[in-house]
């Protein structure tokens, strides 16, 4: 017997999903793991951001990438390295998505590539820490990260509702089809309509998701 698929739960992808891309966070976060690379790897800057971009790709994660290729293994120096702690530079408080967050009645919880320290900050700067129940991080999933299976299940496993009944959202193309291919829902960020004609469900910023779930039914 098929599962209903009447939406329980929502997953939310952090970095450029809870915020807009254009907040200029994810250049500087790249540049600051550019910079780790050059210095592991004794590249310059355009080389070490030219093997990253391959190593993301074909790994999801740059430290998945290093672990898996480069022997990384002093893993939090990294990590610790790449997360700005001035996020409050980049994003400020979000009032709007707050009230909107709190209209929606379905639980709901973070799950990103970044680390909890780094999570935490964010929702912090936007105001919205109190909304999630949890943040799986990518120490939850041994660096496992998204779009690996490991990453989801992970989710899924903590969150006890059956992938059916669960949207996820996130601004990385590449990261949807896992998640269907387990069952799931999916929404794609999508602000600079880069991925047009994508077979995915997409909005352009996270405050549309309330618009977006009641033009689909799933919210009165």
């Amino acid at each position: 017997m098929e599962t209903e698929r009447t939406l329980q739960y929502i997953l939310f992808d952090l970095d450029n999903t809870l915020y807009p891309a254009s907040s200029k966070v994810e250049h500087a976060f790249n540049q600051r793991i550019i910079e780790f690379v050059a210095r592991y790897l004794s590249l310059t800057m355009e080389e070490a951001d030219e093997l990253r971009a391959k190593g993301f790709i074909a790994h999801g994660a740059t430290i998945s990438w290093l672990i898996a290729e480069h022997g990384l293994t002093d893993i939090e120096a990294y990590l610790d390295w790449i997360h700005m702690k001035d996020i409050g530079d980049y994003i400020t408080l979000n009032p709007e998505l707050a009230a909107m967050l709190r209209r929606l009645p379905f639980r709901r919880s973070i799950l990103t590539n970044a680390v909890r320290e780094h999570a935490e900050r964010v929702l912090e700067a936007l105001g919205i820490r109190q909304e999630f129940e949890q943040i799986f991080d990518i120490r939850d999933y041994n660096f496992q990260n998204k779009p690996a299976l490991q990453s989801y299940r992970t989710a899924l496993d903590a969150i006890r509702i059956p992938a059916e009944q669960v949207l996820f959202i996130d601004d990385n193309i590449n990261f949807m089809q896992p998640f269907i291919d387990l069952g799931g829902q999916v929404l794609l960020i999508d602000e600079d309509g880069k991925h047009a004609g994508s077979p995915y469900p997409t909005i352009r910023y996270i405050t549309e998701l309330e618009g977006y779930l009641k033009a689909t039914g799933q919210l009165a």
